[in-house]
């Protein structure tokens, strides 16, 4: 893996800070500078790129930790990625554009695919191999002090003063040589050495490679998918199973309602009967009961009376009138019926009767006659058709002379709108020489004639075809 620029958006002294390592193509670069420029921190922004920001940290430089931001474009044999880390509890790797700086959140970025770039390698080993600060330079001067090399102890005597360094020297490798012989595995420091190898290299044997790192994480989303479609597909069959045993369950009660449905169908053709059919039913059966019951009684009856007519004498002339006696039976029932309607139609024939003296006496001024007395005079009163037919004249005339009315009241009225209009015409007429206007609104109106000498005639005629009118109704 390889850093082809590192973007220090917010973090530390630095906002927007870009660092381009492919402007050359030398394979070594130097990243240099005065002490407190930011160097180191650079160094921390990469780690907390590739394996997240730590809890506490001294780089916000009075930012909120949410807004802290470091970002690179990090490129291997496959290809490059843009890659940017927020300093947060989760989701915190995104992808963003290195040309505009825009961040997409939205885009998430699994932690796996970094480790994968680094080959395994944590935040501590990182640390011990990439990492060289301050402090780890203080840690190797020390180092070389406690060495057993003259040119470490002539610079430390010759820095401090100190004599007799040798001495203490020998007496401090005496010591050391308790510790530690080389090649040795006695002393505690070389059976240590021989755990912290067996350890490293188990640790290497640990490691796995960017590669077969893949490929086992290939490996195992390809099983855990199988894995999800096989439970899927064993839920479908569980499910699909659980039905085919309701289904099972089911079939003496399908076999049953097969049986029920020929049945019915057998039963098509029987109409359906009411909601009240058992209770009609019942009524039903005891009417036929009480119906036998009396067809009993009457077949008793019926062989008491053929018993009965069987010891009657057998008469001749009894049996000559036998003829006339089904005859008159036959005609018993018209005459009861007869009998029964006679009294209705002679209250019929008194109110016809009444209502015709009455309307006698309206006619001629008479006093009605007497119930049962005989209409007298009627024949007097019925009008000659020649009076009819003058009558029938008098009523046409009538309603042409009111037809005629009608027509001169409105002739009268479209006169009287002609002679407004003409007025209102002659106000709004600007030249008062111009009586166009007035004339033939003038025309117009005398074409009627006088509307009042027609109406008054018009009245006397209707007076008197009214007074014709009355006498002949009173002749009538």
């Amino acid at each position: 893996m390889k850093i082809a620029s590192l973007h220090l958006k917010a973090y530390g002294p630095f906002n927007g800070a870009i660092i381009d390592f492919e402007r050359s193509t030398s394979g070594l670069h130097l990243v240099y500078g005065p002490n407190e420029r930011g160097k180191s921190t650079a160094m921390r922004a990469i780690t907390a790129l590739l394996f997240g920001f730590p809890i506490r940290t001294e780089d916000h430089f009075g930012r909120d930790y949410s807004a802290l931001r470091v970002g690179a474009v990090l490129s291997d044999n496959k290809g490059s990625r843009a890659v940017m880390r927020r300093k947060g509890a989760r989701q915190t790797l995104y992808e963003f554009d290195p040309a505009t700086g825009r961040e997409h959140p939205e885009r998430l970025i699994d932690q796996a695919s970094i480790d994968a770039l680094l080959g395994g390698v944590d935040a501590r080993r990182f640390e011990l191999m990439h990492s060289l600060g301050s402090a780890q330079l203080r840690l190797g001067g020390r180092s070389l002090l406690e060495s057993a090399s003259e040119l470490g102890a002539t610079l430390f005597e010759a820095a401090s003063g100190i004599q007799r360094l040798r001495a203490v020297s020998a007496s401090l490798q005496a010591q050391a040589d308790a510790l530690f012989v080389p090649r040795g595995k006695l002393p505690s420091l070389n059976a240590a050495l021989i755990e912290l190898d067996a350890s490293q290299q188990a640790a290497r044997d640990a490691v796995v490679a960017p590669r077969q790192w893949q490929t086992l994480r290939d490996s195992l989303d390809q099983a855990q998918t199988d894995l999800l479609q096989i439970e899927t597909q064993w839920r479908s069959r569980r499910a699909r199973l659980a039905q085919v045993q309701r289904l099972l369950s089911l079939g003496p009660q399908v076999a049953r309602s097969a049986a029920v449905a020929r049945e019915l169908s057998d039963l098509a053709d029987v109409p359906e009967l009411a909601d009240d059919a058992q209770s009609q039913l019942a009524v039903w059966l005891q009417s036929l009961e009480q119906t036998g019951l009396t067809l009993i009684r009457e077949r008793d009856r019926l062989s008491r009376c053929r018993e009965a007519l069987a010891a009657l004498p057998a008469s001749t002339a009894d049996l000559d009138t036998a003829q006339a006696v089904a005859q008159l039976a036959g005609r018993l029932d018209a005459f009861q019926l007869a009998c029964a309607s006679s009294a209705r139609l002679q209250s019929d024939a008194a109110a016809a009767h009444r209502l015709l003296q009455q309307a006698l006496a309206a006619i001629d001024g008479a006093q009605p006659s007497p119930p049962g007395a005989a209409v007298c005079g009627v024949a007097t009163l019925v009008p000659s058709r020649a009076a009819m037919a003058q009558a029938r004249r008098a009523l046409a005339v009538r309603r042409d002379l009111e037809t005629r009315r009608t027509e001169l009241s409105v002739a009268s009225e479209r006169s009287e709108r002609a002679l407004i209009e003409a007025r209102a015409a002659l106000e709004a007429a600007p030249d008062p020489g111009d009586i166009t206007p007035f004339v033939a609104a003038h025309d117009s109106a005398t074409a009627v004639g006088d509307i009042e000498q027609q109406a008054s005639r018009l009245a006397s005629q209707l007076l008197v075809l009214e007074t014709q009118l009355d006498r002949q109704a009173e002749a009538l």
